[in-house]
C-alpha cells in the first residue's frame, strides 16, 4: 500500500503545505498530496487562491525536494485551469520523478491527456460521480467519497471494470468521517491487490503503527 501524505506531515492545520510539512513527508518516505496555482505567471503550492506568495512554497522547490527523494510519488491537485503551459514549459524539469496530476476541470483534463502520458494523469471516481471521466487516458483513479464513504462492493465493482487502473482512495478523515471501516477493508485485500492501490490520508503515521 503506497500512503500518500495529505498536504504533508503536519500535526497542526496550519503546517498543511508548508515546506516543512511536505519536506518531512518526502524524508519519511511518504508520496505526497498537494494543491498547485498560480500567482504572476509562477506555480506555487497553495489550496486557495493566491494573494500574496510570500511563504509559499514555489513550484521549483518542490521538485527540488522530489528529486531527492525518488521513491516518493507526487500527486499534485490542479486547483486552476490554465497551469498546463506554464508546466509544459519547464517539462525537462519535473517529467522525470513520480508526477500525477488530477482533480483539474474536464476540459481541461481533455488538455493534459493530450500532452502528457497516462502514468501522470488521474481521474476521478466518488459517490458523486460513479463514472470516472476519460478514464481511458488516465493511468490512475483518485477515489474519493464526499457525503459517504463507498463501500466495498462498490469499490469492487469499479476495480473489475477498469482492471488495468491504479487507485488511490481518498481516507475518510479528509471529510470529517472516521477512518476505522475504511482502513480495515483496505487491510482486508478485499479492493484489490496491494500493489496497486495507495491511500491518502491526513493520518499516515498512525496508519503505518497499526500495520505493525
Amino acid at each position: 500500500m503506497e500512503i500518500i501524505a495529505h498536504r504533508g506531515l503536519w500535526s497542526s492545520l496550519d503546517e498543511q503545505n508548508t515546506g516543512a510539512a511536505i519536506e518531512a513527508a518526502l524524508r519519511a518516505g511518504l508520496s505526497l498530496e498537494t494543491d498547485i496555482r498560480s500567482f504572476r505567471g509562477e506555480i506555487f503550492v497553495s489550496h486557495d487562491p493566491i494573494r500574496d506568495s510570500d511563504g509559499l512554497v514555489s513550484f521549483d522547490t518542490l521538485v527540488t525536494l522530489a528529486w531527492r527523494h525518488p521513491t516518493s510519488r507526487l500527486f499534485l491537485n490542479v486547483k486552476e485551469d490554465g497551469l498546463l503551459d506554464v508546466l509544459l514549459r519547464e517539462r525537462w524539469r519535473w517529467e522525470g520523478i513520480g508526477v500525477v496530476f488530477f482533480d483539474m476541470s474536464g476540459p481541461e483534463l481533455v488538455r493534459y491527456a493530450g500532452r502528457l502520458p497516462a502514468s501522470m494523469l488521474a481521474t476521478r471516481a466518488s459517490d458523486l460521480e460513479p463514472v470516472p471521466v476519460l478514464a481511458d487516458r488516465c493511468g490512475w483513479v483518485w477515489v474519493d467519497g464526499f457525503e459517504r464513504d463507498l463501500g466495498s462492493d462498490e469499490l469492487s465493482d469499479l476495480m473489475r471494470l477498469h482492471p488495468d487502473k491504479s487507485w488511490a482512495f481518498v481516507s475518510p478523515e479528509l471529510h470529517g468521517r472516521d477512518p476505522v471501516h475504511f482502513w480495515a477493508a483496505l487491510r482486508s485485500g478485499s479492493m484489490g491487490e496491494s500493489g496497486r492501490l495507495a491511500l491518502c490520508t491526513d493520518r499516515p503515521v498512525e496508519w503505518r503503527e497499526e500495520r505493525r
